[in-house]
C-alpha cells in the first residue's frame, strides 16, 4: 500500500528516475553490542516474529498468509516460484490494494494538487526550528524536491515522500517491484480475481490525519540521514529474506533513538504510534473483510506487508483469536 502512494507522489512531484539504485551495506554494522542485544531480545519475545508464509485453516476453509516486501529485490524470482502452487489453487486473492486501486490513487492525488500544499500562512520554513528545517531541505533535495516547493507542502506528503531512500524512488521509477506488484502481475496473467483489504484511500488518509503540530512531530521522525536510510533499507530487505521480521520491527526501535533532535522516549513513541495507526488498526478493519470473503471462497491467498503479521495486534494472532488454525509454511 505505501509503495502505491510512493508510485503516485513520485509521478507528481519526482517525474522520473534520477538517483543510483540502491547498494549499501546494512545499518546493523553500524550498531553497538548493547543495540544488538536490544533488537535480538525484541526480536525473542514477539509474537509470530519469524515466518513470512503461514497457512490458516478453519471448517474447511484455507488461507494461505504471505507476508510481503514493497521494494524490489533479484531474490524476489524464487519466492515467486515458491508461491506459484499456492496461487493456482487460491480462487481469490486478497491485497492492501489491486491494480484499480492504485490508478485511482494515482487520480486522486494528481486531480487536486492543492491539497498537497499549506493554505497561506506560515510555511514550513516558519514552523520548524533551523536545524530540524535544515535536515528536511536535505532529505527533500536528496529526492528532488526543492526548497521553495518543500516549504508549502503538507508534512503528511513529506511523511510520504520520504518513507523510502532516493535510491528506492529510483527503482519505483523505472519500474521496479516488489512481491505485492509480482502476486498481482502474476494473478492477471492467470486471471485470479483480486480484491482490496480496503478502500484504496486508506493509508493517505491516515498520513492527513491529526492536527498539523501532530503531523510535523511525526514528519521528525522520517527525516532520516540518506544514507543511513539506504542502510536501513539493506538491512530490511536482508530480515526479510532470512524471514526474520521480529528483528526489523525491533530495529526501527533503535534506529529512531538516532535520529537527531529526538529524546529516546519521544522517538519510541512516535515509532509505537506509526505503528498503531499503519499496523494494528488496518489489521483490525481486515479481520471482517477476511471473513466476509472466507464465507464465499474456499482457497485464499492473503498477501500484505510482512510487518503485519507479528505481535499481539498482528494478523496472525488476530486470525487464531478469531478460531483459525495456523502453521508455518
Amino acid at each position: 500500500m505505501l509503495q502505491k502512494l510512493l508510485t503516485a507522489l513520485s509521478l507528481c512531484l519526482i517525474g522520473g528516475p534520477l538517483f543510483a539504485l540502491c547498494n549499501a551495506p546494512s545499518y546493523l554494522d553500524r550498531l553497538n553490542p548493547p543495540e544488538t542485544g536490544e533488537i535480538a531480545s525484541y526480536a525473542k519475545e514477539l509474537l509470530y516474529g519469524n515466518g513470512t508464509h503461514w497457512v490458516a485453516t478453519r471448517n474447511g476453509k484455507t488461507l494461505n498468509i504471505v507476508g510481503t516486501i514493497h521494494v524490489a529485490d533479484p531474490r524476489l524470482a524464487p519466492v515467486m516460484r515458491d508461491l506459484q502452487p499456492w496461487m493456482t489453487q487460491a480462487d481469490l486473492i486478497l491485497l492492501e490494494a489491486t491494480p484499480q486501486d492504485e490508478i485511482a490513487l494515482q487520480n486522486a492525488i494528481q486531480s487536486d494538487p492543492t491539497a498537497l500544499f499549506l493554505p497561506d500562512g506560515p510555511t514550513l520554513a516558519d514552523r520548524l526550528d533551523d536545524d530540524t528545517w535544515q535536515r528536511l531541505v536535505d532529505a527533500a533535495a536528496a529526492r528532488g524536491a526543492p526548497a521553495a516547493i518543500v516549504a508549502k507542502l503538507q508534512p503528511w506528503y513529506l511523511m510520504i515522500l520520504l518513507a523510502l531512500p532516493p535510491c528506492a524512488l529510483a527503482e519505483i521509477a523505472a519500474g521496479e517491484r516488489g512481491l505485492d506488484h509480482l502476486i498481482m502481475q502474476a494473478a492477471t496473467d492467470a486471471a485470479i480475481p483480486m480484491q482490496a483489504l480496503e478502500p484504496f484511500d486508506t493509508l493517505l488518509k491516515i498520513f492527513q490525519d491529526g492536527t498539523l503540530e501532530e503531523q510535523l512531530e511525526m514528519l521528525s521522525l522520517g527525516i532520516m540521514d540518506t544514507d543511513a536510510q539506504e542502510e536501513m533499507l539493506t538491512a530490511m530487505r536482508d530480515s526479510y529474506f532470512t524471514e526474520d521480521i521480529g528483528m526489523l520491527m525491533g530495529l526501527s526501535r533503535v534506529v529512531a533513538k538516532h535520529i537527531p533532535g529526538l529524546d529516546p522516549e519521544t522517538a519510541l513513541k512516535l515509532t509505537q504510534d506509526s505503528e498503531d495507526l499503519v499496523l494494528a488498526q488496518r489489521n483490525l478493519a481486515w479481520m471482517p473483510v477476511i471473513g466476509k470473503a472466507a464465507a464465499n471462497h474456499d482457497n485464499i491467498l492473503v498477501a500484505v506487508g510482512a510487518a503485519h503479521l507479528s505481535g499481539e495486534q498482528g494478523l496472525l494472532r488476530l486470525l487464531e483469536n478469531d478460531g483459525w488454525t495456523l502453521s508455518r509454511r
